[in-house]
């Protein structure tokens, strides 16, 4: 479907933080607080993003930020490691701290324009990027845009992991990458590196599949990659080619390339993500390991009391030991001398434990996260919109303040996970801009990430 607009209405429903069961519309109107943006006339086709000029930053206006972050020289000063302190350092100049400034990138696939962008639009977003005050892009999301979505066809769901079929060597991935987004990716990480800008990347973010969307499966890859040999065999496949391929225009692969600051192994990895019907599919090892008589793993097992919650949390300890184990063995075979980070959304005793052995420690935490596509309340139309496809649908925003009395803000609540001698990395944080007190997020985010004295910070897609 396709449409032209011309301007841009914002249509939201909201959560009200006081009566969470009532759904009330907010309204984004002219006002001393809000201008619309004179925008020209743009056309939109489902599953595709417009680049809307209007929104560009001008180099040498207020919104350039680029003098916040400096520009560094890649490989000048070796690559960027943690000290004794936890702090990082460029390799050949020790004694002076760094601060990365990052992004969430998650351009690619059928679903945004990268693939169809010529090389010189590719250059213009990494100069947008530059005029941002970036110094660090993670890269999110590329895995199943390098392979799949763009080449290879979605199949029906499979009931079993036996059923999925999926490449098991670097080799098989070779065979079936996307050659024209695989170039295009190549000269936009070459445009980052004239610009001073690092990388860190996900070895794995999608949910279904590493480097191969050819078929979908019901077991997704964070639970595969605990329970079945063939997807730990795809995870190492994807990491030999993120890690060996040569990119033809820095003639640096990610293993060795100084640019390349750290990978996380595998994006949100963590059990708290786990619905009942997938802690369940742990229930046969967790009876093999404290008895025929457990019942059935469940989410409410987990968070209770008593020595049966207790076996269950003991049980996941160990699996998340083991899983990062597997890990470790796959970077250190390689020689891999990057950060490695993992466990992103875990922030009590259990994340910290599940730190030990990484290099860095990433964390992500958000404020009033959206849910996307709700259907609007009986009377409500979304007649101006950009994307006539949503027509009828709404994005669910909660209201209230970070600050509220009696509740710890996110960033606090990220701050959890920071573990003594190990660089502290935010790779994913928001406050949702929609929120009705998106203003605090400015203040709260750059005040505790100073007096904590945080390494890295990157907003995800804000």
């Amino acid at each position: 479907m396709a449409g032209k607009r011309r301007g841009l209405s914002i249509l939201l429903a909201v959560l009200a933080a006081e009566a969470v069961a009532a759904l009330e519309v907010g309204r984004i109107n002219r006002c001393a607080e809000w201008r619309p943006i004179e925008m020209g006339e743009y056309e939109c086709i489902q599953g595709t993003s417009v680049r809307i000029r209007e929104l560009e930053i001008v180099p040498g206006t207020a919104l350039d930020l680029s003098a916040i972050a400096p520009r560094y020289d890649i490989g000048a000063n070796g690559r960027i490691v943690s000290d004794s302190q936890g702090q990082l350092v460029f390799q050949n100049e020790p004694e002076r701290p760094l601060r990365l400034r990052g992004f969430n990138c998650t351009y690619g696939g059928k679903y945004d324009g990268f693939q169809n962008a010529s090389k010189e639009e590719l250059e213009e977003l990494a100069e947008q990027f530059r005029l941002m005050g970036l110094n660090l892009v993670r890269l999110h999301f590329f895995d199943a845009k390098l392979v799949g979505l763009n080449g290879l066809k979605w199949l029906d769901y499979k009931d079993t992991f036996a059923e999925d079929a999926m490449p098991q060597t670097k080799e098989e991935i070779d065979a079936i990458v996307d050659r024209d987004f695989l170039d295009r990716f190549h000269w936009f990480v070459k445009c980052l590196r004239d610009r001073g800008v690092y990388i860190m990347f996900d070895v794995a973010t999608s949910p279904n599949k590493i480097m191969a969307r050819a078929k979908k499966s019901r077991a997704p890859t964070r639970i595969g990659l605990f329970l079945d040999e063939r997807w730990r065999k795809l995870w190492k496949a994807s990491f030999d080619f993120w890690t060996q391929t040569i990119n033809p225009y820095t003639g640096t692969r990610f293993l060795d390339d100084p640019q390349v600051i750290g990978m996380t192994f595998c994006n949100e990895q963590d059990w708290i993500f786990f619905s009942d019907q997938e802690l369940a599919m742990f229930t046969t090892d967790f009876r093999k390991e404290f008895g025929e008589d457990m019942p059935e793993l469940s989410r409410r097992l987990l968070w209770e009391d008593g020595k049966v919650s207790e076996n269950a949390r003991l049980f996941f300890r160990r699996r998340l030991k083991e899983m990062t184990d597997f890990y470790l063995g796959v970077v250190k075979a390689s020689g891999f001398k990057g950060l490695t980070t993992q466990w992103d959304m875990l922030k009590t005793p259990l994340g910290a434990e599940s730190h030990i052995g990484l290099s860095a420690v990433a964390t992500h935490s958000y404020h009033a996260h959206p849910k996307f596509s709700v259907p609007l309340p009986d009377g409500v139309e979304n007649e101006r919109i950009l994307e006539p496809w949503n027509k009828g649908k709404c994005t669910e925003v909660p209201f209230g303040s970070s600050l509220a009395e009696n509740k710890r803000t996110y960033f606090a609540n990220a701050a959890l996970a920071r573990t003594l001698g190990k660089p502290f990395l935010v790779t994913e944080y928001s406050h949702i801009p929609a929120n009705d007190c998106a203003q605090e997020a400015p203040v709260v985010q750059s005040a505790i990430a100073a007096l904590q004295d945080w390494q890295a910070l990157c907003p995800h897609s804000d």
